[in-house]
């Protein structure tokens, strides 16, 4: 690991089921994005984290192998990369119009997005003491926005405070959130309540793209055994329809190309 970083190496394995269902959609949405618009698209990630430090796991290298063809693999190195460095990455094919933005509560995270080459978020309304205060911000409407919400592990106050406050700013802000969720079987009245409220709150106001991966009792890699993940796009109602089908395609097939790889279930779901 180089001097110029201070974190300590991440708590997890970088490339985990909840990772590859993550930024496997990340990837393809920009991709996609990049593709169709012609506008810049800024990408916020407020729970940053820290950036690549070491080799990529064994098994995680085997499963990026087995995936055939997708925006997520043609970025991918020897080291996994991050959302940030996997957002940018993608810009680079389509013409470096998407930017980069990031941040983590730990101040030496902090400081190794921005050694990787990351900007720092700076939004009125927005601390690095709580990611969840980017959704207080007011966002330009001159330039299109995706937000990752990527907390660790927190079901119960993303169901009471937290999703009641992304619907109404995906449609305030014209914008697109993405959130990752985290849970596991004691927890299971609490996911129901989830799916609930979802389901209440975006019906007739948003349109929903999730992927679910449930717990794999055979993996060997930390908390994959024990943790489903979920990963949700929240889209604004008055998107261009080629452009929402063809994100609905390419998030399918990653799907099913990410299923075979990881030999085990995943599940696509959506509401448009």
């Amino acid at each position: 690991m180089s001097d110029q970083f201070k974190a300590k190496p991440l708590p997890y394995t970088m490339g985990n089921s909840g990772d590859l269902i993550k930024h496997g959609m990340l990837a393809e949405f920009v991709d996609c994005y990049g593709e169709y618009f012609s506008t810049r698209l800024n990408y916020f990630d407020p729970f940053g984290g820290r950036p690549w430090q070491q080799p990529m796991h064994p098994i995680v290298k085997q499963r990026i192998a087995r995936l055939k063809p997708c925006s997520l693999k043609l970025v991918q190195s020897q080291k996994y990369y991050g959302s940030g460095h996997i957002v940018n990455e993608i810009s680079k094919k389509n013409g470096g119009r998407i930017q980069v933005y990031s941040s983590d509560r730990d101040p030496d995270a902090r400081h190794d997005l921005l050694v990787s080459g990351i900007r720092p978020i700076r939004l009125n309304q927005f601390s690095t003491e709580d990611a969840y205060s980017i959704l207080n911000v007011c966002l330009e409407t001159e330039r299109q926005h995706l937000i990752l919400l990527d907390p660790f592990y927190e079901l119960e106050r993303i169901n009471q405070t937290i999703l009641p406050k992304i619907i109404p700013f995906v449609q305030n802000n014209n914008c697109y959130v993405m959130l990752f969720v985290l849970y596991h079987a004691p927890e299971i009245s609490l996911w129901h309540n989830f799916l609930c409220i979802q389901e209440s709150l975006t019906r007739k106001n948003v349109n929903v793209i999730a992927l679910d991966c449930q717990a794999n009792s055979n993996s060997t890699l930390p908390s994959e055994s024990k943790y489903s993940s979920y990963v949700a796009l929240y889209a604004p109602k008055n998107q261009e329809n080629e452009f929402i089908s063809k994100l609905l395609d390419n998030i399918c097939q990653y799907a099913y190309n990410l299923q075979a790889a990881l030999k085990t279930s995943i599940d696509f779901s959506y509401h448009i």
